[in-house]
C-alpha cells in the first residue's frame, strides 16, 4: 500500500474541513480549446477529491476519469469563430453567441439534467448566461470561472473595487503611471466592455432564450441572476498582475492546468537530445490561430529565418507539414508543450552554480509540488529549451514563466498584447511585432534574446515569485469550492458595494451636496459682502455730500 498519498489525502481532507463528496454541475457548453483546458483542470481536480462531476463541454476526452460524466456538445465549439489577425471579425462571433447559448440550453442531453439534483453549479463568466436558468431551477449556489484575469464588467457582480486610473484593461497594453491619454483609452475600453455586456450580449441571450421558451416565467432577469454568484475563480497569479484590491469572493487559482512533467515520446526525445549544446527553441502560436491561414510572406520569414539558426526548433503547425522546411526544424500539429518547457525547469534554470527546482510529490499538484527550494548541484550538460517563441496566450505565458523559459513574444489579438507587454517591461520577454517581421528581424530578435543574460535572470526571478504561494492552485480550488458547498453560498462574504448604485457607491450624492452647499455659502458670503460694501459706500457718499453742503 502506498502510504504517502493516503496521508497527504487525509491532510487535505482536514484542511478543507472534511467536506463529503458532492454532486457538482460544470456548465461550459460553449468554449474555445484554450479556455476549456482550464475548465477541464477544475473538473479533474474536484473529481480527484471525490466529488461527482457532470461536465457539459463541446470537447470530448480520449480517456475516462473516475467521478466525471461528460456531456459533449461538439457543435458548440466556438474556436472557429474567434477572430485572429489571420482571419475573422469580432462581429461574426458576437452574432452567434446568443444562438449558441439557446441551442445548448435546449439540447435533449442538457434538458435531462433538470431531472437530477446538484449541490453546486460552476460556469464561465460569459457566453453561457442563459444557463443561469439551471441556477434558478436547482436553487443552489453557483461559482463563476474566468479563464483569464478579472475584467471590469465582472467587478460589479461582487462589488470588487475598480480604478481605471491605474488598473489596466486586459485588452490594453500599458503600465502605470498612466498618462491622461492612456487613462482616457483605458476608461473607453472599460465603458465599451460594460456597454457590450449589459446592453448587447446578455439582452440578446435573454431574448433568444425567451423566444424559444427556455427561461422560466418566474425567473429574474439574467442581470439579476448573475449577481447571485457566490465565488469567482480566476486563472491568474496575483504576482503576474498590477497590484489591485480584491474582495474575499474573488479567488486566484492560476496555473491549475500545469501538471507534473512526463517523458517525451522517444522520437521527439532523440531529436531534442541531438541538438547538442546549442539547445532547442520551441515555437507555437497556440490553439486558436490557424497557422495554415498565415500569409505567405510571414511563412517564408519563419522558414528562412529559423533555418539560419544554429539551434534546433520545435514548431507547432496545425497541418503538421510546412513546405521547404529546413533540416533544423521539427514540425508537428501537436507537441507536449508543458513537457518541452519543463526540460529547463528540471535542472537548467541556472544562476552560477544554483539550480532552481521543484519537488514532485506522489499526490499531483500539492503544496509540495508548487513550493520551490534552492539547492546547489553540478549544472547538467544535456540539451535544453533555450527559448519559447509564443503568441502570448495566458496558458502559454503561465507555463513559460512557471518553467522559467524566456519568451520571444509575437502577440496576435485579445489579451496577448497585455500579457507580453507586461513581460517586456519586466524584462523576461523580447517583443517582435508582426508588422516588423522579416527573416532578418526574426533572426536578430532570437539571437538578442538568447544572448541577453538579463532576460534569463528576470525569468528566473518571476518563476520563483509565482511559485511562492501559501496554497497550491489545486488546494485553493478544492478549499473554496467546498467552502461554498459547506456554507450554502458566501452571502456572509458579499461586499455591500455589489448591491449599491454607482452614484451612491462613490458618494457622488455627498460630493454634489457638499459642492452645492459650498456654492451657496460662497454666494451668500459674496452677497453679504457686496451688500456691506454697498452700504459702506453709500454712507461714505452721503457723508461727502453733507460735508460739501456745509
Amino acid at each position: 500500500m502506498h502510504v504517502a498519498p493516503l496521508l497527504l489525502g487525509a491532510a487535505l481532507a482536514l484542511l478543507t474541513g472534511g467536506t463529503a463528496a458532492s454532486k457538482i454541475l460544470f456548465l461550459a457548453p460553449i468554449a474555445v480549446k484554450s479556455h476549456a483546458g482550464y475548465f477541464a483542470s477544475i473538473v479533474t481536480t474536484l473529481a480527484r477529491h471525490g466529488h461527482e462531476m457532470t461536465y457539459v463541454t463541446p470537447f470530448a476526452s480520449n480517456k475516462e476519469t473516475a467521478n466525471i460524466r461528460m456531456i459533449v456538445l461538439p457543435n458548440l465549439d466556438f474556436s472557429p469563430y474567434i477572430p485572429t489577425m489571420f482571419k475573422g471579425t469580432v462581429a461574426s462571433g458576437l452574432k452567434l453567441g446568443a444562438t449558441f447559448c439557446a441551442d445548448g440550453l435546449e439540447d435533449p442531453k442538457v434538458t435531462q439534467l433538470l431531472n437530477e439534483t446538484f449541490d453546486l453549479i460552476i460556469m464561465p463568466s460569459g457566453g453561457v448566461d442563459c444557463f443561469l436558468s439551471f441556477v434558478h431551477h436547482f436553487k443552489v449556489p453557483f461559482v463563476m470561472v474566468i479563464p483569464v484575469g478579472l475584467a471590469f464588467a465582472v467587478d460589479d457582480l461582487v462589488g470588487n473595487p475598480s480604478f481605471p486610473s491605474y488598473e489596466v484593461n486586459l485588452f490594453y497594453d500599458a503600465q502605470p503611471p498612466l498618462s491622461f491619454m492612456m487613462r482616457a483609452i483605458n476608461i473607453g475600453l472599460d465603458s465599451f466592455q460594460r456597454i457590450l455586456t449589459y446592453f448587447f450580449i446578455i439582452p440578446l441571450a435573454e431574448k433568444e432564450s425567451q423566444a424559444r421558451g427556455l427561461l422560466p416565467d418566474d425567473m429574474p432577469s439574467l442581470h439579476e441572476m448573475r449577481k447571485k454568484v457566490s465565488l469567482i475563480l480566476l486563472n491568474s497569479y496575483r504576482a503576474m498582475e498590477i497590484p489591485r484590491p480584491y474582495v474575499p469572493t474573488v479567488i486566484h487559482a492560476g496555473g491549475l492546468h500545469i501538471h507534473p512533467p512526463k517523458p517525451l515520446p522517444q522520437d521527439l526525445e532523440d531529436w531534442v537530445q541531438g541538438a547538442g549544446d546549442d539547445g532547442v527553441i520551441y515555437f507555437s502560436l497556440g490553439s486558436l490561430a490557424n497557422t495554415s491561414d498565415m500569409p505567405e510572406n510571414y511563412r517564408l520569414a519563419f522558414v528562412r529565418g529559423l533555418g539560419r539558426l544554429k539551434q534546433r526548433v520545435l514548431w507547432k503547425w496545425n497541418s503538421g507539414y510546412v513546405e521547404d522546411l529546413p533540416p533544423n526544424v521539427y514540425v508537428s500539429k501537436w507537441l507536449p508543450q508543458q513537457d518541452i518547457l519543463d526540460m529547463l525547469a528540471n535542472g537548467l534554470m541556472k544562476s552560477g552554480n544554483l539550480v532552481f527546482s521543484s519537488f514532485v510529490s506522489p499526490f499531483p499538484r500539492s503544496t509540495l509540488d508548487i513550493m520551490p527550494w534552492v539547492t546547489t548541484c553540478p549544472i547538467p550538460a544535456h540539451p535544453n529549451v533555450r527559448l519559447f517563441i509564443s503568441h502570448g496566450g495566458i496558458h502559454s505565458v503561465q507555463e513559460s514563466v512557471y518553467h522559467g523559459v524566456p519568451i520571444v513574444g509575437m502577440p496576435m489579438f485579445s489579451d496577448q498584447y497585455h500579457n507580453l507587454g507586461q513581460g517586456a517591461r519586466e524584462g523576461w520577454v523580447h517583443l517582435l511585432k508582426w508588422e516588423n517581421l522579416t527573416e532578418d528581424t526574426l533572426v536578430a530578435t532570437v539571437k538578442a534574446a538568447l544572448n541577453d543574460p538579463r532576460l534569463q535572470e528576470s525569468m528566473k526571478r518571476k518563476s520563483m515569485i509565482i511559485k511562492d504561494q501559501p496554497m497550491s492552485p489545486e488546494e485553493t480550488v478544492v478549499y473554496w469550492i467546498e467552502y461554498v458547498i459547506r456554507h450554502g453560498g458566501t452571502e456572509h462574504l458579499r461586499c455591500p458595494a455589489a448591491d449599491m448604485n454607482w452614484f451612491f457607491l462613490y458618494n457622488y450624492d455627498v460630493w454634489i451636496t457638499i459642492f452645492i452647499t459650498m456654492c451657496l455659502l460662497f454666494y451668500l458670503s459674496f452677497a453679504m459682502l457686496r451688500c456691506t460694501l454697498r452700504f459702506c459706500l453709500k454712507r461714505c457718499s452721503h457723508s461727502d455730500v453733507k460735508n460739501k453742503t456745509e
